[in-house]
């Protein structure tokens, strides 16, 4: 038998987050499946260090590249460019799987130099508005327009992620597949068993209105903005 196919996810960074465990836990699935599996990825201040270790067991290989930031850093990004077509020219992969805005960018150009090989690209959201200034939204969009040209399958979250990226004429609409996040249900049993009364244990009374909101307490999930509007919503 010949080598299992090799698949690379090249990802920004691995912090705590929808992204990093969606990578990881694809990696750690896709071994399990006897495929070859190697993550390149930026440094992170707060790695998902036990998901990590699971994806290390199952065989896992973890490729850092020190350069590959959030932010706009020419010197740093053409660095990062640079280090992943050497890994990529190392590796030789059957397929490359980039993650995030930047990942996605710079991964996606530095596969232009491989002819042959497949690349699938998973924004993971969109930074389109509510987080930077018009100009460089205006800045992201084109090159994210451009870096599409250069990517077999896009992958959403959601529906609501392809439409926003195809309103922008980012990528065409045959290139646009939704594939929701995969969750763990073992650990969603674990953590409501045995079950608890929340209302009774946070002393809620019985007939009030109850609206919940799951996030990462971020100033980009909004909550500040988010919070002012829920009495009004309930007085209706």
């Amino acid at each position: 038998m010949g080598a299992p196919p090799h698949l690379v996810h090249l990802v920004t960074h691995l912090g705590k987050g929808g992204a990093a465990n969606n990578v990881l836990l694809s990696a750690i699935g896709l071994r399990k499946q006897g495929f070859s599996v190697s993550i390149l990825h930026g440094p992170s201040d707060s790695p998902e260090d036990t998901r990590i270790a699971e994806a290390v067991d199952q065989g896992v290989v973890f490729h850092p590249i020190p350069n590959l930031c959030r932010e706009i850093s020419p010197v740093r990004d053409f660095r990062a460019f640079r280090e992943i077509r050497i890994l990529l020219r190392k590796i030789s992969p059957n397929l490359l799987h980039t993650h995030q805005s930047k990942a996605g960018i710079l991964g996606r150009w530095a596969a232009k130099r491989f002819k042959g090989l497949p690349v699938v690209h998973t924004p993971h959201g969109h930074v389109f508005y509510g987080y930077f200034p018009p100009w460089k939204t205006r800045l992201f969009i084109e090159i994210e327009r451009r870096a599409a040209r250069h990517c077999d399958l896009l992958i959403g979250l959601t529906q609501k992620e392809v439409e926003d990226h195809l309103a922008r004429s980012i990528g065409q609409p045959s290139q646009w597949r939704v594939v929701h996040s995969g969750i763990e249900l073992d650990e969603i049993r674990r953590l409501s068993s045995p079950p608890v009364d929340l209302a009774e244990a946070l002393r809620i009374p019985a007939d009030s209105r109850v609206f919940v909101s799951i996030g990462r307490l971020e100033p980009v999930k909004g909550f500040v903005d988010f919070l002012p509007h829920i009495r009004p919503a309930f007085e209706k």
